[in-house]
């Protein structure tokens, strides 16, 4: 599997949008892998997770062709995750000689209803929703996908997702807090091979819906502990506040002492079956 993380920033980018705070500043002035738009990530060049206000922006730095995309699967609602105006531009005449048509999204009944009441004529615009079930695996492609439910948003489904073979698996858990005991439940019957964790807060607090590093910590403790993760399985952050303060080089020098990986927009990693 192939996966490319598009994206490693919360709601507000890294440098924040009207910032002018130390880290925003010192972002601005490194570049680099301090430049962080909002996450996302493409598996296998025809999967999306997540389609946010960044999404053109990341086709273009990357070098990439939307036009290829099969499937888009949401997390849930919030604006840095889910925009749904981009959604017009999978319609004549923004777009032509797409290779999939329609664009099929897999998302919760939450955000499902979201993406009707801007577009009652789904035909029209090229797309088709799939409403999801917390912890039943649909096949996309080839490439079974699995929805678990993440805490977020208190009003809403929100979903993480684990992607490929259970015994083989990644799991792509942004945004969210340490888990609920039904999708603990779940995921001791998974084996993963890679871990894609939000940080939002880095070393910077505890809050519920989101985590920092002792919450990464304590969610691949476990998973060891359920035996859950596969010989060299590796734990890869993303999804950084600017109020966490730490840049990329800082934040992987700290949290590589625990054997983390810190992620950067554009990072390519080859994972699971």
């Amino acid at each position: 599997m192939k996966i490319r993380i598009l994206g490693t920033a919360a709601a507000e980018g890294w440098p924040a949008l009207f910032c002018g705070c130390d880290p925003c500043r010192k972002a601005r002035e490194l570049g680099g892998k301090n430049i962080r738009c909002r996450a996302s990530i493409l598996v296998n060049d025809t999967i999306k997770i997540d389609l946010n206000p960044d999404s053109l922006h990341q086709a273009l730095v990357n070098g990439l062709d939307f036009s290829r995309l099969e499937h888009l699967l949401i997390t849930h609602s919030h604006a840095d995750h889910f925009a749904p105006a981009e959604l017009a531009y999978l319609a004549d005449p923004f777009a032509h000689n797409r290779a999939a048509n329609p664009l099929n999204i897999w998302c919760s009944p939450d955000v499902a209803s979201i993406i009707r009441s801007h577009y009652p004529d789904l035909s029209r615009l090229g797309a088709e929703i799939h409403e999801v079930t917390p912890f039943e695996s649909v096949n996309l492609s080839g490439l079974t996908v699995t929805p678990v439910t993440a805490i977020h948003k208190a009003d809403e489904l929100c979903l993480n997702w684990i992607l490929g073979d259970l015994g083989h698996a990644v799991l792509y858990a942004s945004d969210t807090g340490l888990y609920e005991s039904p999708t603990w439940d779940f995921l001791s019957g998974v084996k993963f091979d890679l871990v894609v964790s939000e940080c939002t807060h880095g070393y910077n607090g505890q809050y519920r819906t989101h985590m920092s590093v002792p919450d990464v910590l304590e969610m691949r403790r476990k998973l060891q502990e359920m035996g859950s993760l596969n010989d060299g399985c590796r734990l890869v952050l993303t999804h950084f506040s600017h109020n966490s303060v730490l840049l990329h080089d800082e934040l992987q020098a700290r949290a590589g002492e625990e054997g983390l990986i810190v992620a950067y927009d554009g990072m390519q990693i080859e994972a699971g079956a």
